[in-house]
């Protein structure tokens, strides 16, 4: 299935978009940027910019409210840690054919990104945002460098949600190989498994969670690896943001991290079935 979106103006070429507030606004009239993306995405990164782009000038689409609501463009939205890298040129083949990819490695020493707060508060903190039912899902693909682990010490491909102990959700790897782990957190509890991926590959991971009983069940590459069930997962409210490459050095790439409620095939997706996307959202 393929999407439509539509910009009040171009963001591309010579007509840069003027920011406000991290807005993305279409002319000096502060008429606002909208894009029209399937309605269950809550946010989603691309990580399509052109190599060489910092994390300022990446733009983001996060949807004002859950359930209704409009999709914003954001530039300036994350905040850096480490050497914070950069866009490069997609190493590989990417699986949708992008051109590019973020790699938190690109400087030649650990970096990685972090969300700003209003992602907890807003959206994703699940009883501020009213998200009592339903499916909450995440997705995205990762590139496994031939370094990717390269300071040992549990580099994490990504984190959503608090550090372990806590709530929430992280991919990362082991202390000094690339067997990557698949985990899910609970207030009390970690739980997950592991699986052995190839280097200089590309690789997708999706997580799906039952709001209304907690079960949760993750992929990598279509497969499904784990399954458990979550406890609280209606009072959750993160203590941790969304963060790629939250720690260490991971050397890779990460592409179309996209955050869904209630996506359609979402109850069969949780029994089990589920297929890697084949084409991207823009």
């Amino acid at each position: 299935m393929s999407y439509n979106y539509t910009f009040n103006n171009s963001l591309i070429g010579n007509n840069q978009p003027r920011t406000e507030r991290n807005r993305v606004f279409d002319n000096d009239k502060g008429v606002l940027s909208t894009v029209v993306l399937p309605d269950d995405i809550l946010f989603y990164a691309p990580f399509q910019e052109a190599a060489g782009t910092l994390p300022a000038g990446m733009i983001v689409y996060e949807k004002t409210t859950p359930v209704g609501g409009v999709h914003i463009p954001y530039t300036n939205y994350w905040s850096t840690t480490g050497s914070g890298g950069e866009m490069i040129s997609s190493p590989g083949t990417h699986p949708l054919g992008n051109a590019t990819t973020y790699d938190p490695y690109a400087a030649g020493s650990g970096g990685g990104l972090r969300a700003p707060a209003q992602l907890n508060d807003a959206i994703f903190g699940i009883p501020n945002a009213g998200l009592t039912s339903g499916y909450f899902a995440m997705e995205y693909f990762f590139y496994i460098g031939t370094n990717a682990n390269v300071p040992g010490g549990y580099p994490r491909v990504l984190e959503y949600g608090g550090n372990d102990p806590g709530d929430g959700m992280s991919l990362e790897f082991g202390n000094s190989d690339t067997r990557v782990g698949v985990y899910t957190y609970d207030a009390t509890a970690r739980s997950g498994t592991t699986t052995n991926l190839s280097t200089n590959s590309w690789n997708h991971i999706k997580y799906i969670t039952n709001l209304n009983t907690g079960f949760t069940r993750t992929f990598v590459n279509g497969s499904s690896l784990y399954t458990g069930t979550r406890t609280g997962w209606q009072s959750w409210l993160p203590t941790e943001v969304l963060s790629p490459s939250r720690s260490n050095g991971y050397q890779g790439g990460i592409s179309e991290l996209i955050i869904r409620y209630n996506e359609p095939n979402a109850s069969t997706i949780s029994g089990g079935t589920y297929s890697v996307p084949t084409q991207g959202v823009l």
